[in-house]
């Protein structure tokens, strides 16, 4: 666990300076920039919550609380904070970053059965699709891929939420996969 907590959070870092450093005017000016992505499979925390209470009545598993409280908890799309934090100080590592991948990692554990994986996919999905750092983006994703490694339910959602990811953050997974 602490391995991948420091992993994660190197990789925030690394990934963090170098969008930053070479992101366009316009988006460390915060105007919105326009992508060609497909929609996502969630597009707000209030979908996950529904699809998370859909799933609740499942027989034979019940709903996890303590990973429904922290999807709910988790504010996705902190790039203005990111950047404001890593202005103040470049050399240092933002604490949203940390803090973020800390809790996307509580998420992630926090996994026990089928509904708790589903419930966390969907989540991952929308951070995949919505969150505005790179590196949650990526850490995101592959969360949302080992998910779908351990439980057979998610392996056919695998490649539309894989498609749906930016270049940059499918480049830093295979990356990864060397």
């Amino acid at each position: 666990m602490k391995q991948k907590i420091f992993f994660s959070i190197v990789l925030l870092v690394i990934l963090g300076g170098a969008y930053y450093w070479n992101t366009p005017d316009g988006i460390k000016s915060g105007e919105p920039q326009v992508t060609n992505t497909p929609l996502p499979l969630f597009t707000s925390t209030e979908a996950v919550e529904e699809g998370a209470a859909a799933v609740a009545g499942s027989p034979g598993d019940t709903l996890n609380e303590p990973l429904t409280h922290k999807i709910k908890n988790y504010k996705v799309g902190k790039g203005a904070e990111y950047r404001a934090e890593l202005e103040k100080n470049p050399h240092q590592t933002p604490d949203t970053a940390v803090v973020s991948a800390l809790e996307l990692g509580e998420i992630f554990d926090g996994v026990k059965n089928d509904t708790d994986a589903d419930q966390a996919f969907q989540f991952f999905a929308n951070c995949v699709n919505n969150e505005t750092v790179v590196s949650l983006q990526t850490s995101c994703l592959r969360y949302a891929k080992r998910l779908s490694e351990n439980y057979s339910s998610l392996r056919a959602l695998w490649p539309s939420l894989e498609a749906s990811a930016s270049d940059e953050v499918r480049d830093v997974l295979k990356f990864d996969q060397r």
